[in-house]
């Protein structure tokens, strides 16, 4: 997960320290989830990153209901 940690996205570093400012437990938290998040997206839909996937996700390109699930399953 150590390659994961450098491949952090800027939007999404900027989302992590928001969330530090608040709680430094809360970014550890966010920041797992991220990066198991991102780990499913390099093993399952290697065309999207963290950042990446916002878009297709807001013009519901891509269906967040079934690509939430795939991720959870």
């Amino acid at each position: 997960m150590q390659v994961l940690k450098d491949q952090i996205p800027p939007k999404v570093r900027t989302f992590l320290e928001s969330m530090r400012r608040n709680s430094a437990s809360s970014e550890h938290v966010y920041k797992i989830g991220l990066l198991h998040f991102q780990q499913f997206l390099n093993d399952n839909a290697q065309s999207y990153n963290l950042e990446t996937v916002l878009l297709p996700l807001q013009t519901q390109e891509v269906n967040v209901y079934q690509l939430l699930d795939q991720f959870v399953s």
